[in-house]
């Protein structure tokens, strides 16, 4: 009787080694997606953006804590996260573009260069001679906003109104759109 039920034991055993084989060795390839992370301080520096003129910069400070010269984000057009973006330009290979804060006004680096502009964001100016922009507290465009007034006809940031993220956006932004 011992005998049978360790022939029985074995064979579900074998029968059971078998399927976990067939499941590990067997099993077709998936190609893999290479990862990639570029960190970018504005949205134009993405594959295929499809970007123009009329940028909205989102300082890293408030105009309090000198921020019109602390390190600065564009965004060009509708961005549904401040978080970033991800690409596959081949369809192989996905870059993760992360927006974050770059060089200042001056070129150099500056307070919040480098840190990630989601829910970072002190102080705007929309640089868009005929846009007007919204920033929204949460990503794809929900939640409390605030209205930013194009500059009518400026080119590169004249008469461009620079003012403060109101006390709900501070360090809550997420997304922005086309108003």
């Amino acid at each position: 009787m011992n005998t049978i039920k360790n022939r029985a034991v074995a064979r579900r055993l074998s029968v059971l080694f078998v399927a976990l084989a067939s499941i590990l060795f067997f099993t077709p390839a998936q190609p893999s997606m290479a990862d990639t992370t570029t960190n970018v301080s504005d949205n134009c520096d993405t594959y295929n953006s499809g970007c123009s003129y009329g940028d909205l910069d989102i300082h890293y400070n408030t105009i309090a804590y000198d921020g019109y010269y602390s390190a600065i984000a564009s965004f060009y057009g509708n961005v549904y996260s401040y978080a970033g973006r991800d690409v596959s330009p081949n369809g192989a290979t996905v870059i993760h573009y992360k927006y974050v804060f770059g060089k200042n006004i001056n070129g150099v680096n500056a307070s919040g260069t480098g840190t990630a502009v989601k829910n970072q964001g002190g102080s705007v100016e929309n640089c868009a001679p005929a846009d007007s922009y919204r920033i929204y507290y949460n990503s794809g465009y929900a939640g409390s906003s605030q209205y930013f007034q194009s500059t009518y006809g400026g080119q590169y940031c004249q008469g461009a109104k620079y003012v403060d993220l109101n006390s709900t956006l501070h360090n809550n932004n997420a997304s922005q759109h086309f108003a």
